[in-house]
């Protein structure tokens, strides 16, 4: 039978649950942590690189996280998605990192680092503060830690300052739902970090859609409505393309199909401006250039270590129109999502040479 689709919407939260091979640990040895009980981190680089994927492709795609743990076969993220599907970036998560325990020769070949598909929850804003005491209280059986702000392989130490905050990581919805069930302050945090969920609480989180009854019924009514596609309230390649090339670098749109130094930038930008409206997959605007995935992966690090400001300009100023029409910034999500007409993954230009 074929799976059940996903209901996705502008600015949803999800919890995801990711889950290695069971005859294995695809993240780390839990034996570290009593072999080197100092600092672990130093002995789990496949963690270490998982985080750095989650921030590059939070970032790509514009999308939030306001919570994870890194367990040794697992791994909780509570992520928020304004723009591109969760799909995309669940898919470019799982796929980056086997590729890289494929490079590193760790597991068997003929076993897939992650043989199950991944677990995702909707949660109400409102009850965000639980989904993200869930994650970050996870225990784990061989962890002999005695308190959770010890763990390092959580996004707790970025709420206690103990740990740099990328970009992507989203700390003030949480706070901000916290105020509103009475829990103010970093102290308050702690508090409600330490409670344990009620019964109520615990029967919540293991449903599907994790909120009252009433946005049950909104997000149910949502997944049961056709998906119609808006080919206007996205930027068409051409667009991104005329957008990119005049209002960013101030050049003619032929640049990006040189090869160029500046044609490098030209494409880099199409392609990260592409994944962070929604528009795109990044695989997609490789085949509009005639390049590879990881051609324009290595292009949008390279240039945007040297060029920072090409890739930070805001969404509502290169496409008005898109982001009247998408409103991504609503965290109850009004309006179901839009994706991108088929023709989009024709290449409307010619393979750069």
């Amino acid at each position: 039978m074929p799976r059940p689709p996903r209901c996705e919407f502008e600015g949803a939260i999800h919890l995801i649950t990711l889950r290695g091979h069971p005859a294995g640990h695809v993240f780390y040895d839990p034996d570290i942590f009593r072999r080197f009980p100092e600092n672990p981190r130093l002995h789990a680089p496949n963690a270490e690189h998982f985080e750095n994927l989650l921030w590059e492709i939070c970032e790509q795609y514009n999308a939030g996280v306001h919570a994870y743990v890194v367990d040794p076969n697992s791994a909780l993220i509570v992520i928020q998605t304004p723009s591109a599907p969760l799909g995309w970036i669940a898919h470019d998560l799982l796929t980056q990192y086997s590729r890289y325990l494929s490079e590193q020769h760790q597991g068997p070949r003929s076993e897939r680092p992650f043989p199950d598909r991944y677990q995702a929850q909707i949660v109400q804003p409102t009850k965000l503060p639980y989904a993200v005491r869930y994650v970050q209280r996870r225990d784990v059986g061989s962890d002999p830690r005695r308190r959770a702000v010890n763990y390092p392989f959580s996004s707790i130490q970025m709420y206690c300052g103990r740990k740099p905050k990328p970009g992507c990581f989203q700390i003030a919805p949480t706070m901000d739902a916290l105020g509103s069930l009475g829990y103010r302050g970093l102290d308050s945090y702690f508090a409600f970090m330490r409670h344990k969920d009620s019964p109520v609480i615990s029967q919540l989180l293991s449903q599907r859609i994790i909120g009252d009854p009433s946005f049950i019924v909104s997000v149910r009514e949502r997944c049961r409505a056709p998906q119609r596609t808006s080919p206007a309230s996205l930027p068409s390649p051409d667009e991104i393309l005329q957008e990119v090339t005049s209002a960013v670098l101030h050049t003619a749109p032929s640049i990006a199909h040189s090869s160029t130094h500046l044609g490098a930038l030209a494409r880099a930008l199409v392609a990260w401006y592409a994944m962070r409206t929604g528009a795109a997959r990044i695989s997609s605007v490789a085949l509009w250039f005639g390049v590879t995935s990881s051609n324009l992966r290595y292009l949008i690090r390279r240039h945007r270590r040297i060029n920072p400001q090409y890739f930070s300009k805001p969404l509502p100023d290169l496409f008005p129109a898109f982001t009247a029409a998408t409103n991504p910034s609503a965290l109850s999500g009004t309006s179901p999502r839009h994706l991108l007409a088929a023709d989009c993954q024709r290449s409307p230009y010619p393979p750069t040479t």
